[in-house]
């Protein structure tokens, strides 16, 4: 029975050791995921980065147009009647670059919530990382543990099985030794009757 159940413990350490190394590979794998998911954050960041100087450079051409359409509506007052086509002209361009410019400002709003929010998911993903490899370390620990519980057990399980042989082998020669006890007390028996027999015949 102790046997059997010993068996029966190795085989559920065994599973255990099993699905510990399969969970250690799958956290490795995901650290992995994690990390590319990372690093793709982190790129994302960068091309905000870019996309922020790229905005500035265009408030910068829409703040220039905007002034360069002042001096040209200007320009075309002091031409009175001549330039009153090029005023309208210059105002047209003031009014595009006036929505180059609120076009600018959006994006770049958006821009900076967009980095805001690719800012904390990398952080998260930084975190989420750090526990998956402790989680990853505890699982190894969990499956070495587990290899030594294995090892433990089938050394306990073959040590039953030498004393099993060793109780079977005694079993045997106690038979034996009762077989030669039963012939031993017979054997007297009869020597006793003999003797009795004797006895008798001398009286």
């Amino acid at each position: 029975e102790i046997s059997a159940t010993m068996e029966e413990i190795a085989s559920i350490v065994s599973l255990n050791t099993e699905s510990s190394q399969k969970t250690s590979s799958n956290t490795i794998r995901t650290i992995d995921a994690i990390k590319e998911g990372s690093v793709s954050t982190e790129q994302s960041l960068e091309a905000m980065k870019e996309v922020v100087e790229k905005v500035k450079v265009i408030n910068e051409i829409a703040f220039q147009t905007n002034i360069l359409a002042l001096n040209a509506a200007v320009e075309a007052s002091h031409a009175g009647e001549a330039g009153k086509g090029f005023a309208v002209v210059a105002n047209e361009v003031k009014k595009l670059a006036e929505r180059s410019n609120n076009a600018a400002s959006e994006i770049e709003e958006l821009t900076a919530k967009v980095f805001q929010i690719s800012e904390i998911a990398g952080s998260k993903l930084i975190n989420i990382i750090d526990e998956t490899k402790q989680s990853s370390h505890l699982m190894k620990e969990i499956a070495a543990a587990s290899l030594d519980q294995n090892t433990n057990i089938q050394q306990i399980n073959d040590s039953i099985q030498v004393l099993n042989k060793m109780i079977q082998n005694n079993n045997s020669e106690s038979e034996k030794i009762n077989v030669k006890a039963l012939f031993v007390s017979e054997s007297a028996k009869k020597l006793n009757d003999q003797v009795s027999y004797f006895k008798l015949r001398q009286s």
